[in-house]
């Protein structure tokens, strides 16, 4: 069971789980960030639109991302991880097969 089930006796629904999020990390995160989008920015020589600009981009997208992935239901999260841990197995395995060089293919089907 997650934190919010223990401490609230009704998970709340909708919008109103924008309350119950982690506020102080939040800030934390985006503090972080900012701090990296200054020295990215002192590192350009002063021009935003170099580097900082496209890593506060990637951020924004990132931490939106963020809150919708918290707004999603508990219960869903739950069941799609049998199905996630099933299709992450199977893409290791065929990336073990695509990424072997030839040699080492060739050696394993060998006998001595």
């Amino acid at each position: 069971m997650s934190y919010l089930e223990y401490t609230v006796k009704t998970v709340p629904a909708g919008p109103r789980k924008l309350l119950y999020f982690n506020w102080p990390l939040a800030v934390v995160l985006i503090a972080v960030a900012g701090v990296g989008a200054v020295m990215l920015y002192s590192v350009a020589g002063g021009q935003f639109s170099r580097w900082a600009e496209p890593q506060l981009m990637r951020f924004a997208a990132g931490f939106v991302l963020m809150l919708i992935v918290g707004l999603v239901p508990l219960w869903f999260w739950r069941n799609m991880s049998v199905l996630a841990y099933g299709v992450s197995l199977r893409s290791c395995s065929r990336w073990n097969s695509w990424a072997s060089p030839a040699w080492a293919r060739s050696a394993g089907s060998t006998s001595a």
